[in-house]
């Protein structure tokens, strides 16, 4: 009996849903049918498609392209000005018009100084005179999936980040300024940078660089304000240092190899541990005072494997033929250099008079089974 009410109440149901008139957004179909009672997608998701340049967000919503769109003289391509925005490139291009006159692809307007909550993705910025895009402070706020490619003629930047962005898997490539510029607070990952005319990556104070390549750039391949960290990347081929970093910063885990200044240095305080530094034209590793250097690989460098400043604690690394292997700055003081070893650098340590190195251990006269009593010893391996 209770499974016929059930039926019986079902079968009921379905009639008089058969009788339900379509509502006037309601899909075509015919009357009760199935279609008549789904939804559009514009229902489900409204969004907006932008059909022409130059073009004001105004309202909070989702935008879209569906082709390429080629920029006005003098004027920005796509401005934004609220928060709650997802702009999608949908894979196609803003495209600069190819003059002097100043204009960007994608910028946010100054009328507020905090955005929140956008999302910038998947798709190509190119030929902007004065900077790919342009993107103040923002609080939950991200950029991924975007190709900056030959803007900033006028000397500005490929993409330019204000405080508190995240930007991931995008693409710096001959920009006529720094390749990608974050301000403080921000992260980057998972990105490239190549042959711009500034330095691959600039970031502000207590930013984050992680997994990003940053190779032939006429300036700096990455460089990190105070107290940042540039973790797991690749500067290659880049005219001055492969990657430095200010005061109270990390470098971790990095590879940094032909490139025109040291390839990695960094300001005081600061800490370098497990990188490969090697083929630079300058030191391997240089660092001012108080700083940590440990575990790492320095080869074939025409400067120092580590230069170290001022009561530096050089501990466990490994360099081989660079002019020098270790280097205690000349006059410096509370220098530590311990469990260090050096093999065919023109001189595999140069101490001052005020550094403090474990004893240097020469391995030829050791014979083929030895036994080293003090644990901090450094090793001249010949």
């Amino acid at each position: 009996m209770k499974i016929a009410l059930q039926l019986s109440s079902f079968l009921l149901c379905s009639l008089l849903l058969s009788y339900l008139p379509a509502g006037e957004d309601d899909p075509a179909g015919p009357p009760g049918s199935v279609e008549t009672r789904m939804k559009t997608l514009n229902q489900i998701e409204p969004r907006v498609l932008i059909t022409s340049l130059p073009y004001t967000i105004t309202n909070r919503g989702a935008y879209y392209l569906t082709q390429n769109l080629t920029g006005v003289p003098g004027s920005n391509g796509i401005i934004i000005s609220s928060s709650d925005v997802d702009l999608n490139l949908n894979g196609f291009s803003l495209i600069g018009s190819g003059t002097n006159i100043g204009s960007s692809g994608i910028v946010l307007d100054l009328i507020t100084n905090l955005y929140m909550n956008l999302t910038i993705h998947n798709g190509i910025v190119s030929g902007w005179p004065n900077a790919g895009l342009v993107l103040i402070d923002g609080l939950n706020c991200r950029l991924k999936g975007i190709s900056s490619v030959g803007n900033g003629l006028q000397g500005g930047t490929g993409i330019y980040i204000g405080k508190d962005w995240e930007v991931e898997d995008c693409i710096a490539f001959r920009n006529y300024g720094p390749g990608i510029s974050i301000g403080n607070y921000s992260r980057v990952r998972n990105c490239r940078a190549r042959e711009n005319t500034g330095n691959g990556f600039h970031t502000g104070i207590g930013s984050v660089i992680e997994n990003c390549v940053s190779a032939e750039n006429k300036a700096y391949g990455f460089f990190g304000q105070t107290e940042s960290i540039i973790r797991d990347c690749v500067a290659i081929c880049n005219t001055n240092d492969g990657i430095y970093v200010g005061p109270n910063s990390l470098a971790l885990n990095n590879l940094s190899s032909e490139n025109g200044g040291h390839g990695i240095s960094a300001g005081g305080g600061s800490r370098m541990h497990g990188n490969l530094s090697s083929l630079n034209k300058g030191d391997g590793i240089n660092v001012g005072a108080d700083s940590v250097v440990e575990r790492n690989q320095m080869s074939g460098n025409a400067g120092a494997g580590v230069n170290g400043g001022w009561g530096c604690r050089v501990e466990a690394n490994h360099a081989t033929a660079n002019s020098a292997g270790f280097l205690a700055a000349e006059g410096s003081r509370g220098n530590l250099f311990i469990g260090n070893s050096a093999l065919n650098n023109v001189t595999n340590f140069v101490t001052s008079q005020d550094a403090n190195f474990g004893r240097i251990v020469y391995t030829n006269s050791l014979g083929p089974e030895f036994v080293v009593t003090n644990s901090w010893s450094n090793f001249d391996l010949q």
